[in-house]
């Protein structure tokens, strides 16, 4: 398997308060984007806190769940969520206790050899597109997002609500790319955008520097689309 990924981060026009986080392990195939809330004192570190806490793999009650055995009823799947929720509402709970009044999405993306899970609280983004040789990269899924009615996110870690994490797993052998996306960048980004972005490197292997360039691209299709927020994106290229 080939792995290879890049991060822009906390773009956009000066003044913006920096608030995005990332943290990668990709020893463990696992990528984490976080969004502090604005409106928090503290978000941006609490941000910074939960990405660098989620990306600790030995310990955490979540690897397993996004790797949904098929063996696995989906009562009992359903449980196991709840289990999970309940894990991301106390981990917010903590990190709350040191960071007052704050709180944060989070999108994280495991890819395995034939494989890709995807995990989301909050209104950040998810998304895998892959490649068909004949018709080029196209759309396989985006992530559900926890919206209200006023377009505010409905649930953040940190919050003092019931979290009911979004999940979503899928065989995907061949070449893909995960997008993980806060929303100052997805709020302002099409599909169209990302697939003719994506078809500058077709389907051939992309290096770090060709992914870097996407990513800050992508970014700055955000930004002239009117974002007015910080502006983060990562994509995440694999070949099984």
């Amino acid at each position: 398997m080939q792995l290879r990924y890049a991060t822009s981060l906390n773009q956009g026009a000066e003044g913006h308060l920096g608030f995005d986080a990332f943290h990668a392990a990709p020893q463990d195939r696992l990528f984490v984007l976080s969004d502090g809330a604005n409106g928090t004192p503290q978000g941006g570190e609490f941000a910074r806190a939960l990405v660098r806490e989620l990306a600790v793999v030995q310990g955490h009650p979540w690897p397993e769940v996004l790797r949904d055995n098929q063996t696995v009823t989906d009562k009992s799947k359903g449980i196991t969520r709840n289990k999970l929720g309940a894990y991301f509402y106390h981990l917010g709970l903590k990190l709350e206790s040191h960071l007052k009044e704050s709180a944060a999405t989070v999108s994280l993306a495991m890819l395995e050899q034939n494989s890709i899970q995807l995990l989301g609280v909050g209104d950040s983004y998810a998304g895998v597109f892959f490649h068909e040789p004949k018709t080029g990269w196209q759309l396989r899924h985006w992530l559900a997002r926890h919206k209200d009615p006023h377009g505010n996110p409905s649930q953040l870690i940190g919050a003092a609500v019931p979290i009911e994490p979004n999940c979503f797993e899928a065989d995907l052998p061949g070449d893909v790319c995960v997008v993980l996306a806060t929303d100052g960048a997805g709020d302002f980004l099409s599909e169209a955008d990302f697939r003719q972005t994506l078809g500058l490197i077709g389907g051939e292997a992309p290096s770090p520097e060709d992914l870097n360039f996407l990513s800050q691209s992508l970014c700055e299709q955000a930004l002239r689309n009117g974002s007015d927020d910080d502006i983060s994106l990562c994509l995440i290229w694999r070949r099984s």
